[in-house]
């Protein structure tokens, strides 16, 4: 019905071009508005405009109405996913529009940002910067000559909104994260309900994401601020339903602090660090970051670890085990993170023992708990790092073992074997989790991108075998033959699969081959 209505403008407005007469113009224009509402009347004419020619003789009114209405008419074909449709009608409305200035900027800009989605949809990126761009230029001049038009403004975000996206499908992850940065910005006056609330607090998370990952932590920080400031003070209980809300509330809170978390995390990983600070929001009135130098120090390493720590499991209170099973369990494997990259800055062996020991209890307890039919792929995920945790506490076990006395050193090689069962208990679970039934047959054909983890895992247990140290000499050779079986399975399977991504590993098997009796 609106399409109608605006075709009737423009036939209105066609049969005036026709007249050459500006007052004839407004009247029949005039009285198709006055009769919007009514039924009846063709919506067709055979008085069309040409498409690509703007005669100058069209009176001024007439080429006003033009512009408007075949941007409206753009908008409509696009709103009903009819872009084709709409493609005439943007160009008309942009050489109708584009010579009254600032005039119709909202409507122009409106344009611009149609014409930069076309451009994305059809996959032309370049194209659509460059319209998106033309709408950036006409906002400058608009803020230059100062006026009001909060059409304008509102267009102008929706600009940055799809440059953000168009950079970073050309590979400018940095100017997408400032476009991004500045619409989130214009956007804090417009959150008026929980749903633009829960949207722009989730926005604002992915972005300290992308500054976590840039080290820029100082930057992330005050995101983080920003997001969490935003949810206290603008989210909205409402009595009809308000455990509904409550619920939502706390789940967005949760993962702010899922994000604070992955801050640390990386902060522990990190061997550099963005000093440089540029405030987004400055309305919000956040403290100004400290300063996030890189953890050379345990003792500052430590402080980030607590920190770390303390967030995931304030976000796991909200994401428990019995109903969040896998946001319950990632959490869990970034903890385990934390220890991990904890345990790198301890110099302490024993202790850094103890941290890997830490994770396999908290890791371990899920894995038993948890259904293998119906969460497979967690199941075998915590079963490599169960296995690789066992791995980590085998090599310190081996580096103490020169530097103990004689008669503590059986007791050490019995530890010693002990872990290196428990590795290849859990390695061979990861490992038959690929095969049918779990059974001892290697499967026939694998994905590319399972071809590295599942020969890798084998390669654990081809050496795990000759870490064992067995305690009689037939003991011993039976462990190495079942690891010299096992090196010449892992060669066999890569040429079958014909895996590209085990080189390295593969010419240490076939080594082994020869090496082993």
């Amino acid at each position: 019905r609106a399409r109608e209505i605006l075709q009737k403008i423009l036939t209105a407005s066609g049969e005036a071009e026709q007249m050459g007469a500006e007052e004839k113009a407004k009247e029949m224009t005039e009285k198709i508005f006055k009769n919007l509402g009514k039924e009846g009347g063709s919506a067709e004419s055979e008085l069309k405009l040409d498409q690509n020619v703007i005669d100058e003789k069209i009176p001024v009114q007439v080429r006003e109405i033009l512009g408007k209405t075949h941007q409206l008419m753009a908008e409509n074909y696009m709103a009903t996913e009819e872009s084709s449709m709409a493609a005439p009608h943007l160009k008309r409305a942009v050489n109708f529009l584009k010579p009254f200035g600032l005039k119709f900027c909202g409507e122009l800009g409106k344009t611009y940002n149609m014409l930069g989605l076309q451009a994305t949809a059809a996959e032309m990126d370049d194209q659509a910067k460059k319209w998106l761009s033309e709408c950036e230029l006409l906002y400058q001049k608009y803020k230059k000559a100062n006026p009001k038009n909060e059409q304008m403004e509102d267009v102008y975000t929706h600009t940055l909104f799809y440059l953000a996206q168009v950079e970073a499908r050309l590979g400018n992850v940095v100017g997408s994260a400032k476009n991004s940065a500045l619409t989130l910005n214009r956007q804090l006056t417009k959150l008026d309900t929980n749903k633009s609330v829960q949207e722009w607090v989730r926005n604002t998370m992915h972005l300290a994401g992308f500054y976590i990952n840039q080290y820029a932590f100082r930057q992330a920080d005050h995101c983080l601020q920003a997001a969490m400031k935003v949810l206290k003070e603008k989210w909205k209980l409402k009595e009809s339903d308000r455990e509904y809300y409550l619920e939502e509330k706390q789940q967005v809170e949760a993962d702010i602090y899922r994000t604070w978390g992955s801050f640390h995390l990386q902060r522990l990983k990190a061997f550099e660090s963005e000093e440089k600070f540029d405030p987004i929001y400055k309305t919000l009135e956040l403290k100004t970051p400290p300063s996030y130098p890189v953890l050379n120090d345990f003792k500052y390493a430590r402080d980030a670890f607590l920190k770390g720590r303390e967030a995931f499991e304030t976000a796991a209170k909200f994401y428990v085990l019995d109903g969040f099973v896998t946001d319950h369990i990632k959490i869990m494997q970034e903890i385990s993170q934390l220890w991990k990259a904890i345990a790198e800055k301890e110099t302490d062996l024993p202790r850094k023992a103890k941290m890997h020991k830490r994770r396999i209890n908290l890791l371990r307890v899920i894995l038993h708990d948890i259904s293998q039919s119906a969460y497979g792929n967690e199941v075998q995920q915590l079963a490599d790092e169960v296995a690789s945790c066992y791995v980590y506490i085998l090599e310190v076990k081996e580096a103490m073992l020169p530097k103990r006395p004689k008669y503590a050193q059986a007791k050490a090689i019995k530890k010693i074997n002990s872990v290196a069962q428990q590795a290849l208990l859990y390695y061979k679970l990861f490992v038959r989790m690929f095969h049918k039934g779990m059974g001892p047959v290697p499967p026939e054909k694998l994905d590319d991108a399972l071809h590295h983890p599942y020969l890798s895992a084998r390669f654990h247990i081809a050496r795990l075998y000759c870490k064992i140290i067995g305690d009689t000499v037939p003991a011993t050779c039976k462990l190495h033959q079942a690891s010299l079986e096992e090196y010449k399975m892992i060669v066999k399977l890569a040429k079958k699969f014909r895996t590209k991504s085990f080189d390295a590993e593969l010419k240490l098997c076939k080594e082994m081959i020869e090496l082993l009796p």
